[in-house]
């Protein structure tokens, strides 16, 4: 599914656009910005997140922060899209980016609204044994 940006204005009206783009194809929320098997001509809009609360903790515990990373991302990936808090913008990527006030708080809305276009089926196979087999009824 692509993200368009019709559909985060749709989410966060007040978000500030500052790039080219009108849709992409991946949202990177984690890191996989070493990952090879992305294709060149993809739209991907990496957005910068960092743990701010015990929540917020990496499944390592560790806190993160990936505004660290802007620089290196943004003269390695010159085709991508930064997307931040508006406080955050530097040099490097103010015409490579799109502002909104939360990060966090516009991915819970974005998640929301993915699950609900998407409509998945979700299936739980639980216990210690049958889960080569799954029959649904």
């Amino acid at each position: 599914m692509k993200i368009t940006i019709d559909e985060i204005l749709a989410i966060e009206p007040s978000a500030e656009i500052r790039c080219a783009e009108r849709e992409f194809d991946y949202v990177d929320i984690v890191d996989f910005s070493t990952k090879s098997d992305i294709p060149s001509d993809s739209g991907v809009l990496w957005c910068v997140t960092k743990s701010t609360t015990a929540e917020d903790l990496s499944w390592y515990g560790v806190r993160f922060d990936r505004s660290t990373k802007v620089g290196e991302v943004s003269s390695q990936h010159h085709d991508w899209v930064v997307f931040t808090e508006s406080g955050q913008v530097t040099g490097l990527m103010s015409n490579r980016c799109i502002l909104v006030p939360n990060v966090v708080n516009f991915l819970k809305l974005l998640h929301r609204h993915v699950i609900s276009v998407v409509a998945p089926i979700v299936l739980g196979v639980t216990g210690s044994v049958g889960k080569t087999t799954i029959v649904i009824c």
